[in-house]
């Protein structure tokens, strides 16, 4: 039988500011995920003459096919939580956004899912953190 569920889902979201360029920070997260086919976007940088010329905002979605499966095994809607991160450029600075997986994974009350999803986020936290130069705190 078909049906249809609405779930409220409250959502963690880490926010780094940094002192940082922009092409900086994108090139440290660039450097530390794996990438899918974005030929359409490396081609527009490869044609522009400096960052200016391309987007201040953009929007990354970066996912990891055995981390989904590993979630998507115990929570199936697990695997539309993939880690969304949104870059734009402040002033004087960077500013980096990221949502929690383990927040979003929580209203399913899945132990196995949300250690997958808390291991995740920790990664790309640690990577963030990483490329902005922002250190670790107390918010985690």
């Amino acid at each position: 039988m078909a049906s249809e569920h609405v779930l409220d889902v409250v959502v963690r979201r880490y926010v780094l500011d940094s002192e940082r360029p922009f092409p900086a920070v994108l090139d440290g997260i660039f450097g530390g995920i794996s990438q899918p086919d974005i030929g359409a976007l490396f081609s527009n940088l490869a044609a522009s003459t400096s960052y200016e010329q391309f987007s201040a905002l953009v929007r990354l979605i970066a996912g990891n096919s055995v981390t989904m499966e590993q979630m998507t095994r115990h929570v199936p809607d697990a695997g539309s939580y993939a880690p969304v991160t949104i870059l734009h450029q402040a002033p004087g600075g960077t500013r980096v956004a990221d949502d929690s997986v383990a927040s979003a994974l929580a209203p399913h009350h899945d132990a196995a899912a949300s250690q997958v999803a808390r291991r995740l986020d920790t990664e790309v936290l640690g990577l963030l953190r990483q490329v902005t130069g922002v250190p670790s705190s107390a918010n985690a």
